[in-house]
């Protein structure tokens, strides 16, 4: 861990909180997630809950550092926390400008990117300020450290881009595509409207024959759940998807009785 200090009270948008500098590097920045919680109207182990169910997003001394598990106690205390707090926490966790971004991920609330967007601007650029090069070598240095932070955060961006494609959800227009597809299979399985299978099996060919077998097939456990990069094979799915030969024995039998009992009244 490198020069990790408090830098005393921070002021960002009307959001106040510890400063805190080092930990990921020389001159970077860091946030402590209990100041993170209060400014998005959290509480603090309802975020660190988060943090430790996609810990494996979190890269250690690169977007988190656990203070509660480094000889820190001078920084922690100077951070507002009293020992019995120290004690009895497990997690103090300290995101760093990359880590606070891929917390945003997690947290998804409305106002999280417009907060975010404030404390990078505000709070973990300050650090450039900071630096002015004294020398041709400085200048070169600073240079390159500028490459590898936007390399860094085209990294994160890219990140986002890629977890956030393989995993969001389908649109209500999709969703509505959905149902009118299972609807109509199960209408196509029935024979229609005005069949004696209608009555008997039309809901439960819905509930408890297509709607298991889409589930078990997609791993979710309502369709507007399903991943929009699996719309396409789903609507396939259900297009292709046949009930058990028993059923379609039923089916078939039922609506023959339909057409024996309208030869009989005939």
């Amino acid at each position: 861990m490198e020069n990790l200090k408090v830098i005393g009270k921070e002021e960002v948008a009307g959001y106040e909180f510890t400063g805190i500098e080092g930990g990921f590097g020389d001159g970077t920045r860091g946030m402590l997630v209990r100041d993170i919680a209060e400014i998005h109207g959290q509480p603090t182990y309802r975020v660190n809950e988060l943090i430790n169910r996609n810990l494996k997003r979190f890269k250690e001394g690169i977007d988190i550092i656990n203070l509660r598990t480094n000889d820190v106690a001078i920084v922690l205390n100077d951070s507002g926390f009293k020992r019995n707090q120290i004690n009895a926490s497990k997690y103090i966790y300290l995101l760093s400008e990359r880590g606070y971004s891929k917390l945003l991920k997690i947290l998804e609330d409305d106002t999280a990117w417009d907060i975010y967007d404030k404390f990078v601007d505000g709070y973990f650029n300050m650090r450039k300020a900071l630096k002015k090069p004294q020398s041709p070598m400085d200048f070169i240095k600073l240079h390159n450290e500028a490459f590898i932070e936007v390399d860094e955060r085209v990294g994160v961006l890219e990140d986002f881009k890629k977890d956030y494609d393989e995993n969001r959800t389908i649109s209500e227009d999709q969703v509505i595509m959905i149902e009118k597809a299972r609807k109509s299979k199960a209408m196509k399985i029935v024979g229609g409207i005005g069949t004696n299978a209608y009555k008997e099996f039309y809901s439960d060919i819905l509930r408890k024959k297509l709607f298991p077998d889409f589930r078990k097939r997609f791993n979710v456990n309502r369709y507007r759940s399903l991943k929009a990069k699996d719309f396409d094979e789903a609507i396939a799915f259900i297009n292709s998807w046949q009930p058990e030969k028993e059923m379609l024995y039923a089916i078939k039998y039922s609506n023959e009785q339909t057409t024996l009992d309208v030869k009989e009244t005939a």
